[in-house]
Formats: C-alpha cells, structure tokens, sequence
C-alpha cells in the first residue's frame, strides 16, 4: 500500500543495479535473469528510418520516420506530412524534460537530474514489466484535434502477461502528441509539461485503474509541486463566471458543467497540500494517488482509498496493515477533516502578513506557496467592519464542496452558528493573529459561538462532508419487483404479474425476495390446487419476464 513500486520490484523479481535511471530500475535483471518477456525485447529500426504505426487520432495506420533519440530514453517519431516546427518543438521538449544538456535550472531538487528522473523517483517506474522495452516513444501525428494522450491498453494488451513478438508497434510505451497542439502552442517548456502529467498516467497504468479525479489530480499534482514548479492555474483550460460556484461544486464533479473541469486543480492541490512532510509527505501522498488494481469491479474511488490513508497524517506510518470501517454516522472521518483543514490552509495564503497566519502544518500550504494564493482571495463573500452585525444563510455546498467568507478586520467579533445549521456541514474559523496573539483556529458546530478579541482578519470555513456522502442505501437503489399487466407474460391473460424492475434489470448490488400476501380458502373447499406460471432467468427474457 505505502510503496507500490518496491511491492511490484517482488513480486516479478526485479533488483535495480547501479546506475540504473529510475525510470527503468529493474529492467536489465528482467531481461537478465527472469523469463517474464521469454528471451524478447522490443527493438526499434535505426535513426532516419521508417516504422508503421497506427495513427489512434485518426484511426490509420501511417509511417512514421523515427527523428531522434534523446538521451537514450525518447525515441521522437514523425508522421508523414509533420513540419520542422514539429520535429524541433517535440525534440526540445523531450530534451527538457530528460534534462538532456544538464541545465540546473531543470533539475527539481538536488539530487534529481531530471524532470522524468524526479517523476520515476516518486512515481515509480515505468510500466516496462508489460512492455517488454525501455524507451518512451513520442509520435507526433496528425489527430483532427488538439491534444496529447496516453493509452494504457498499448501495453497492457496482453495483461497479465507483457506484449511479444507477435505485438503490434502500437504494443508500446507511447505518448500521442497531436500536431494540432503543437501549432497552437509550439513552446517545448509547455509541451515538456505535458509530456510529465501525460507519462505520469503512463505510470500509473502499470498499477492498474482508479477514478478519474484521482488520476487525474495525481498527474496534476506531479506537473506542478512534484518538478518544483507552479501549480496549473485555475484559469487553464476552461473559463468560469464564479469562483464560489467551483468552490461549492462535488468534489469528484468533472464536467464543465458542474465545475468547468477544475477538478484537476482542486485534487492537484490537495495532493500539494498532503507531500508537506507533517503530513503525508511526497512518497505518502504518491502511494495515496497510485493505489489502482486491475479490477476494474473494485476500482478504487474516493473514501474507499482516502480513509485509509488520511487516518494516518501527521503520523508515522503503519507497519501492519488494519483494514478501516468507513465512518457513516458521524462528520468525524478522515476525508472530512483533511478537506476542512486544506480550505483552511488555501484561506490561511490569504492573510498578507507571514506572522499572523497559523503555526500548525494542517492550516498551512507547503512553504513555497504561502505567499502565492492559489484561490482568488477577493472572491470570499465579505463583510466590513461598518456592518456592525451580518447573518449570511449558507450556500448550496454540494458533496465535498466548501463555501469561504471573509470578515474584514472586525473588532471582538462573535461568530455563531444557528442551532438548526446543517449537521453534515462542519465550520472552522480562522483568525489571522495580532500583535499581542497567534492565529487561532475554532471548529463550530450547530448552536456553537466563538469570540475573538481585538482587530484582526477572519475567515469563516464550510465543508458538507456527508458521512453518507458516497454511500448508496437500499432506498437509493429502489425497489426491485414491480407488477405489470400479466398479458404481456401470457396473451389472454387477465390481471397482474411480477416483474423484476421496469426495464427487466435488477439494481446493481441488490437482492429481494418476492412474498405475495397471504391468502386464505374457505374452509369448506376442498381439492383446491394452485398453478403457477414462472420464468426463472427474469433478466433474460423481453420485457422483465
């Protein structure tokens, strides 16, 4: 659980030698002393040559000249019809990311030489216990849109056992960057980023599946905080009219609809928020995001793997393993305090003055970022001083939403808590320290109230953490026998029959038996018999019968 990399090293027999770039650790004693690729390994033809791929953009098959090979890892193939500008944008980027000239600035810490080396340290390696090869291969092709992808099933066509020698070249570890997305933005430092979140799931399907949020939010997190570089912005990709609107949103939402797709930002930096050393740290929160299986029936999602972990920051790791009961009756979970505490922390980057922010990891961002607000800290509903007094009814928090409002410098100010507020919502208020005090931090229940003396700065904090918020009950699901006109069991039938739902599927995960009422004869009847008339795959026959 806490190291997935080193678990996998076992399981296949696997020893990194020397040297080895971490990326591939394990792989020449693969190839040397198991037989799990039997002898093969992936080869590719020579510098200037032709190869046959099939173009997943544009559903051909095309050929594709390999260009270059940058520093022994990144085999950049072209497409027919590609243009210089995509050969040298797509060769630049790869030589930023492999750090290919060895320029400091491109170097995430001090031992690290590399934005790829960096990303395999804490990631883990490359899925090349499937792919039988240790190059990463870009093809550079014409897609009729504008993005850059990854396809797990590439080299996990043959799961559990690795591609062979009667694999397609497409059977690979391959990264699919659209020319499209080159002509719209031919930076190669941009598009070297991409080729880190787009590798990062490249990763993690060596590990299997999870949500799509946490992927997603891994990949993220991995491009921005991981290489030491910015956060993605939350104004990348799609715009939005309300920052209270994305704030308020599910948590797990992943449309533009419901949050404009922001939620690669918002679990990007929980990420962010968790690698702090007193929290989880880097390799604690990289074992949290790349927790997958290859069944895709208990894919992970959410609290299932969140509780597990989060039960455990600010603490040493575990040395056995306990298997957790999900909380379903009470706000006091895991998720729910670490999503409470991190809008805590990305409020606590709105108080200007380093002094009078708190002093406890759990309300602050990783030291880089404490100066540099992540969410727009003019957005808060505030209020002024002037007011005197002010109620504020609450938003429409969805699911992990939060809702943030800002008490400009009020002097002794009171906060209260209606006595009917929402008990699956749970409030912290922070007040920014003063000359003479700290920052202070108060978690207020329904009917609670909190007075903060002297003129200071105030954040009050709302998160619906719905302990039922990701279960299903047995309501939820509905019923699973309804009756319909027997007629359509058996022409000239008169009155009602059973049937399994009204689409003639049961609700996943549910069984119900079917008991009629009692029926009672006349005591005077005799050699009375009943018949039935039944159908015992209900699922399988039109209509439910």
């Amino acid at each position: 659980l806490w190291d997935r990399p080193a678990y996998r090293m076992r399981r296949f027999n696997l020893t990194a030698e020397p040297g080895e770039h971490p990326c591939w650790a394990g792989f020449k004693s693969m190839m040397r002393d198991t037989d799990r690729c039997k002898g093969w390994q992936r080869s590719y033809v020579p510098k200037g040559q032709k190869q046959s791929f099939y173009n997943t953009g544009a559903s051909r098959s095309s050929n594709f000249t390999l260009e270059d090979v940058v520093a022994d890892q990144i085999n950049v193939w072209l497409e027919e019809n590609s243009t210089d500008v995509h050969r040298d944008v797509a060769v630049k980027a790869a030589e930023i990311y492999t750090n290919a000239l060895g320029a400091v600035e491109l170097k995430p810490t001090e031992d690290t030489a590399s934005w790829m080396e960096q990303e395999c340290k804490v990631m883990g390696q490359m899925p090349f216990m499937y792919s039988c090869s240790n190059k990463i291969n870009v093809l550079v092709q014409k897609c009729g849109f504008d993005n850059a992808f990854v396809m797990s099933n590439d080299y996990l066509v043959n799961y559990p056992a690795p591609v062979n020698n009667k694999s397609e070249p497409n059977n690979d570890i391959i990264f699919y960057l659209c020319t499209e997305m080159v002509d719209g933005n031919p930076n190669p430092y941009a598009l070297a980023n991409t080729f880190a979140h787009e590798l990062a799931h490249v990763i993690q399907g060596g590990f299997g599946h999870s949500s799509g949020v946490m992927m997603e939010g891994g990949a993220t997190w991995l491009e921005g905080n991981l290489l030491n570089l910015a956060p993605r912005p939350m104004i990348f990709a799609w715009g939005f009219r309300d920052w209270n609107r994305i704030n308020a949103a599910h948590i797990y939402a992943e449309t533009k609809q419901t949050n404009a797709r922001k939620f690669y930002q918002i679990h990007a930096m929980l990420l962010t928020y968790l690698s702090q050393d007193e929290l989880l740290g880097d390799q604690g929160s990289s074992a949290l995001q790349n927790y997958e299986t290859f069944n895709q029936d208990i894919t992970p999602f959410g609290r299932r793997t969140y509780d597990y972990f989060l039960q455990f920051v600010g603490k040493d790791r575990p040395k056995s393993f306990a298997p957790r009961v999900l909380e379903v009756n009470s706000v006091e979970h895991p998720f729910g305090e670490v999503l409470l505490n991190f809008r805590v922390a990305l409020a606590s980057q709105c108080i200007v003055d380093p002094s009078k922010r708190p002093s406890d990891p759990r309300y602050l961002m990783p030291e880089n970022l404490r100066d540099r607000p992540f969410w727009d800290c003019t957005s808060f509903p505030t209020f002024s001083p002037e007011v005197g007094s002010a109620s504020h009814e609450g938003m429409n928090l969805h699911y992990g939403g939060a809702a943030m409002y800002r008490l400009a410098l009020p002097r002794d100010a009171t906060i209260r808590m209606d006595p009917k507020a929402d008990w699956q919502v749970r409030t912290k208020v922070l007040a920014a320290g003063t000359g003479s005090g700290p920052a202070e931090v108060r978690e207020l229940r329904p009917g609670d109230e909190v007075t903060f003396r002297g003129d200071r700065e105030i954040f009050v904090v709302q998160v619906n953490v719905d302990p039922e918020g990701e279960t299903l009950s047995r309501e939820d699901k509905g019923n699973v026998w309804h009756q319909v006109d027997c007629e359509w069991l058996k022409p000239g039938c008169v009155g009602k029959a059973w049937t399994v739902n009204r689409n003639g599927f049961y609700p996943s995960l549910a069984a119900e038996g079917l008991r009629s009422p009692m029926m009672k004869l006349p005591k005077e009847a005799k050699n009375i018999s009943l018949s039935f008339q039944a159908w015992w795959r209900l699922e399988a026959v039109e209509k439910g019968f």
